[in-house]
């Protein structure tokens, strides 16, 4: 199942199946502080993955305008083709 994976995500993994092979050794109140100690990790992570995805963002629309630019130049590069092989093809007639 972990063959292809990231070291660390296996080693992570790894982790994971020792915490769950321990939790029934644990009592009820040790069981409960891990919960929330893994939510509060769950909910930290999911802070940081937003957080570096509006800067992904961000980063992105601060090239809008180069862009839009390419694009632009791209569009008035294509007319000119179309009008160049209209002309060809109107005096090939």
């Amino acid at each position: 199942m972990t063959s292809g994976m990231d070291k660390s995500t296996v080693d992570q993994i790894h982790i994971l199946d020792d915490i769950s092979e321990n939790v029934s050794l644990k009592s009820n109140e040790d069981i409960d502080k891990l919960i929330k100690e893994t939510e509060e990790t769950l909910t930290s992570l999911m802070g940081e993955l937003k957080r570096r995805q509006q800067d992904d963002m961000h980063k992105e629309i601060d090239h809008l305008e180069e862009y839009m630019e390419e694009a632009d130049t791209s569009f008035k590069n294509l007319r000119k083709f179309i009008a160049m092989a209209l002309a060809e093809i109107r005096g090939g007639k």
